[in-house]
C-alpha cells in the first residue's frame, strides 16, 4: 500500500469506503501540504484531496499548523499528525523541520495547496523531491518553480501558459465533493433566497442585500438568510436595517447542517466580485438549489445560463434582483435548472469523476 502523507481535512468517507479506481497501483508516496489557519475553500479542497487518497487505498498523513482550524477534523480522521507550525515566511527553522520531515517520509510527489505551503514546501524539497501546486486562485507568479500545476479551472491553465508554464506540467482538476447528498425531495420551492460566504468586500453580499431591497421595492414576497462571519457583518446588519429589511433576512453564522440550509432554499445566490471556484457554489448545485450567481472568473466557467443557473453582471443589485424574482415566479423553470446543475456536479465534480486525472498527475509527475 502506497504511503501518503497529506494535508489537514475531515473526511465522509468512512475507513472501509473504497473508489473503483482504488485497485490501481500507485505505489508512491505524496506529501500532501497546507498551511491556512483558518476555514474556507482552500482548506475544504484539502479535506476532499485527503478523502480522495484515503480512498484510492493510500496510507495518510498530515503536515499542518498546529493552530489550523481544521485541526480537530484531522484529528477524527485517525491518520498521523505531522504539525509545523510557521512564524515567518521565510524561517529556516522551520524549512529545516520540514526537510527533515521529507527525508523521513522520502516522499515521491509533494502536492501542496496554497502559496505558504507552496513556497515552503519548494525550499525544503531543494529539488530532490517533485513539488505539485493545486491552484485556489490565480496568485502562483512564486510557484514557478514547481514541478507540476493543478489548475481547477481552464483559464488557471491559460494564465499558466502564459506565465511560461511548458503544457506537459499542467493538469486541469476540478474541485470535489467528497459525496453527492440525497436527491432533493419534490414539493414546492420555498420563498426564501440564501448566500453564505466570508463576509468580505469581495464577496458582494452589499450587491445581495440591495437587490433584496429592489425585489422588496417591487412587492415580490420573500424570506432570505444570509449566512458566514467576517470582517462586515456589522455594516451587513446595520445596512439590513437602513435598508428596511430588518424582518426580512437573519444572520445565523456559519452553519453546520448543510444539508438543512440548502434545503430550506428556494434560490442561492453567489454575489462575488472575484471568485477563483466558490465550493458553496457545487455544494448549492448538489443540493439542486436554483442557483444565481455573478460572471466572476469561477462561476462563469462552471454555471452555463439559463442551462444550470442563471449569470448576472458583477456588481448589478437589479440585474441580480430580477434574476431572483424570476426563479422565484417561475418554479418549473427553477427546477429544472437546479436538476441539470446536480447532473453537472454528478458527471464532472465528485471524486470519481476527477480522481483518474489525479492519478495520472501523480504518476505522470512522479516519473518524470
Amino acid at each position: 500500500m502506497a504511503r501518503v502523507l497529506a494535508g489537514a481535512g475531515c473526511t465522509r468517507l468512512q475507513a472501509g469506503d473504497a473508489l473503483p479506481y482504488a485497485a490501481a497501483n500507485l505505489n508512491m508516496r505524496v506529501v500532501n501540504a497546507m498551511l491556512g489557519l483558518g476555514r474556507g475553500g482552500l482548506e475544504e479542497s484539502f479535506v476532499v484531496y485527503h478523502e480522495a487518497l484515503r480512498a484510492a487505498g493510500h496510507e495518510v498523513a498530515s503536515l499542518l499548523d498546529p493552530r489550523a482550524a481544521v485541526l480537530d477534523d484531522v484529528r477524527r480522521l485517525e491518520v498521523p499528525l505531522l504539525p509545523v507550525r510557521t512564524w515567518t515566511r521565510w524561517d529556516p527553522l522551520t524549512v529545516w523541520r520540514v526537510r527533515r520531515i521529507l527525508r523521513r517520509w522520502n516522499p515521491d510527489v509533494i502536492l501542496v495547496h496554497g502559496n505558504r505551503a507552496g513556497r515552503l514546501l519548494l525550499r525544503a524539497a531543494r529539488g530532490r523531491w517533485p513539488v505539485i501546486a493545486r491552484l485556489p486562485n490565480y496568485r502562483f507568479q512564486r510557484l514557478l518553480r514547481c514541478d507540476g500545476f493543478i489548475a481547477i479551472l481552464p483559464d488557471q491553465r491559460t494564465a499558466l501558459v502564459r506565465a511560461g508554464v511548458p503544457e506537459e506540467r499542467i493538469f486541469t482538476i476540478p474541485s470535489m465533493l467528497p459525496r453527492l447528498p440525497a436527491r432533493r425531495v419534490e414539493g414546492p420551492l420555498p420563498a426564501r433566497v440564501g448566500a453564505m460566504g466570508r463576509f468580505h468586500p469581495v464577496k458582494g453580499l452589499d450587491v445581495f442585500l440591495r437587490a433584496l431591497r429592489w425585489l422588496k421595492d417591487q412587492g415580490v414576497p420573500f424570506q432570505a438568510v444570509l449566512a458566514g462571519d467576517g470582517e462586515l457583518r456589522e455594516p451587513l446588519q446595520r445596512w439590513t436595517r437602513e435598508w428596511g429589511l430588518e424582518t426580512d433576512v437573519t444572520f445565523p453564522g456559519w452553519v453546520d447542517d448543510k444539508a438543512a440550509f440548502f434545503h430550506s432554499l428556494g434560490v442561492f445566490c453567489l454575489t462575488s466580485h472575484h471568485e477563483a471556484f466558490a465550493r458553496v457554489m457545487l455544494e448549492a448545485m448538489a443540493h439542486e438549489v436554483p442557483l444565481v450567481v455573478t460572471d466572476s472568473e469561477g462561476p462563469r466557467q462552471i454555471v452555463e445560463h439559463e442551462r444550470t443557473g442563471l449569470v448576472v453582471p458583477r456588481g448589478d443589485p437589479v440585474a441580480l434582483g430580477r434574476a431572483i424574482m424570476r426563479l422565484l415566479q417561475n418554479p418549473a423553470e427553477a427546477r429544472a435548472l437546479a436538476r441539470q446543475a446536480r447532473a453537472k456536479v454528478e458527471s464532472t465534480y465528485t471524486i470519481e469523476a476527477t480522481a483518474p486525472l489525479l492519478q495520472r498527475a501523480l504518476e505522470t509527475v512522479a516519473a518524470r
